[in-house]
């Protein structure tokens, strides 16, 4: 038994990786529905066959089978039963289907470039009983099936390596399980251009597609519309190891019951996404563009207006490079669940949760604004954060939650709470500015704090709350300037224009030196510096502050501050 299997296996393999050397001669293949029957040889238009599924039973490797505009169902021609929900537009490898002719057409290229001109349509609508209040004989979605329908309207079953569909529209299958429109299965691995899915259902996953075991599809400029699945993957589902490719196409309108309103790959499968639109789609659980679990690699892809968010990767290795997550009802980008992403050259922007969830991986220039909660929320140790602009959210700017962080030349602005959290230790952050934010411009409470070079201005609430080392820095125009926990210090700052608490707060014995302290105003007390224990000012001025109360300068709370040569006044 093992030995056959081993065999089978090892056919399967030589199928897949052999170029047919032996093929006998290649012929192209006629089809016109406009013809007045199906007798023809198909070998030229003036004697075309009828139905397509002629076409296919006579063609064998290498050959072509042209197909005029028009409504083809696959219960119709050689070998087939009227009404027959079981029948499909079965793939045969080595063997290409092209529609869009207008029948008449000698090459290829001579089809209308128009992909709404001469469509040529593979319809599940077996019974022709579906709703058509427009005429065109295409379900634009599922509400137009009306009785049963085809299972599945076009199937490869594999190994399938060769195999092309080409300017077809794909429409009204009605699975009772999964894959409506393009059933793959077992090495099936179509090359799929100019096609349309459209209106296509499945009671359980991919209601436009279904790619299964070892399937390797590539789709490019294909749309995906009006598809729904009663499960997972309203549009496509990929399932044991697949690798699904897609190229310039366009997802919208699709919906799934569950995840995945356009996309789901599961079950160590992976996709590719280069160049394509991903819009208003809808899954009320997760991943109203897409849901990930394997592999991934999205570019310059646009994921927007999706409900239950723009995409999920739960598991998933990959990258996400020049793409868009934008006005999604939910959270714009999740990596959860162990994902690892790189992500880079992106923006995250009006989505009604998070802009950017990220466990772990890296992310670099991205621009993350206008989010109604936080911006970007990352939970894992040792990123490196450069060249972001991350403004205007609803929540946080920025909230990091683990350790070793490198933080860069970016922007944190007119966040509606703070504008940047870092809650874990080692902790550095240069050259960034932090500008208009709520409640703070920055927090940085954990040890092994290093902040350098950076800006703190306009901000509502306080300028920062920092602990470890601050050096090179401008505090200014804030309600308070710096609040120094631990035994931190702070040098050659400028620290100005506070309005309603103190320049700067020290706690717990920190130091400040080298350091300009001026024109602070406290609602209080302290305008220039408050002490509260065991804190050493060196080499200071401290010039120009006020408060109302006690210590315009400075106000010292316990004993064991110093101040060695400072001015105050």
């Amino acid at each position: 038994m093992i030995a056959n299997t081993c065999k089978r296996l090892s056919f399967i393999m030589m199928l897949l990786g052999s170029s047919y050397a032996f093929t006998a001669s290649a012929v192209t293949r006629f089809v016109n529905i406009a013809q007045t029957d199906d007798l023809g040889d198909g070998l030229s238009w003036g004697t075309a066959s009828k139905q397509l599924q002629t076409a296919l039973a006579n063609s064998a490797v290498g050959d072509a089978i042209w197909v005029a505009e028009g409504v083809y169902y696959p219960d119709e021609g050689t070998g087939q039963t009227d009404d027959d929900r079981a029948s499909t537009f079965t793939l045969k490898d080595g063997v290409s289907i092209y529609g869009g002719f207008q029948g008449h057409e000698s090459a290829l290229a001579e089809r209308d470039s128009d992909p709404l001109s001469h469509v040529s349509i593979l319809s599940g609508d077996v019974a022709q009983d579906d709703m058509n209040m427009d005429g065109n004989l295409i379900a634009e979605t599922t509400d137009a099936i009306q009785g049963g329908n085809a299972y599945r309207v076009v199937s490869g079953i594999g190994p399938i390596v060769t195999a092309t569909l080409d300017d077809l529209t794909i429409t009204a299958g009605h699975s009772n399980e999964s894959g409506g429109g393009l059933y793959n299965y077992f090495f099936s691995s179509p090359t799929v251009t100019n096609c349309s899915f459209l209106g296509n259902f499945a009671t359980a996953h991919g209601g436009a597609s279904l790619n299964f075991f070892n399937s390797r599809p590539t789709f490019t400029a294909c749309r995906f519309s009006g598809n729904f699945a009663g499960s997972r993957g309203g549009a496509v589902f990929s399932s044991f190891s697949s690798v699904t490719t897609f190229t310039d196409c366009q997802f919208t309108g699709n919906t799934a019951s569950s995840s995945g309103g356009a996309l789901c790959c599961v079950n160590s499968s992976s996709v590719t996404i280069v160049g394509c639109t991903v819009s208003n789609n809808a899954a009320p659980l997760a991943g109203g563009g897409a849901i990930e679990q394997s592999g991934h690699a999205v570019l310059a892809s646009t994921f927007e207006e999706n409900g239950g968010g723009g995409m999920i990767m739960q598991s998933s290795l990959g990258s996400v490079s020049s793409s868009s997550f934008v006005k999604n009802i939910g959270d714009g980008l999740r990596n959860e669940g162990h994902s690892f992403s790189v992500i880079s050259d992106s923006t995250f922007s009006k989505n009604s949760g998070i802009g950017l969830y990220q466990e772990q991986g890296s992310i670099v220039r991205s621009e993350i604004h206008d989010n109604g909660g936080d911006g970007l929320v990352i939970e894992g140790d040792g990123y490196t954060l450069t060249g972001f602009n991350i403004s205007g959210n609803q929540g946080r700017g920025c909230v990091v939650t683990g350790n070793a962080v490198n933080v860069s030349n970016s922007n944190f602005s007119g966040n509606a709470v703070d504008g940047a959290v870092f809650n874990g230790d080692s902790i550095e952050i240069m050259s960034c500015s932090f500008s208009g934010n709520g409640t703070s411009g920055a927090s940085a409470p954990g040890q092994s704090v290093i902040t350098r070079d950076s800006s703190f201005t306009d901000n509502i609430g306080a300028g920062a709350w920092l602990a470890g080392e601050v050096r090179n820095c401008l505090f200014a125009g804030n309600r308070s300037g710096l609040s120094l926990s631990g035994s931190g210090s702070i040098s050659n700052c400028l620290i100005m224009g506070s309005n309603q608490g103190s320049g700067v707060t020290i706690w717990s014995g920190g130091t400040i030196t080298n350091c300009t302290i001026f024109g602070n105003v406290s609602g209080r007390d302290g305008g220039g510096m408050t002490l509260q224990g065991g804190a050493s000012v060196i080499n200071c001025a401290i010039v120009g502050n006020r408060a109302p109360n006690t210590g315009g300068g400075i106000r010292s709370n316990n004993t064991g501050n110093s101040i060695t040569n400072c001015i105050v006044w």
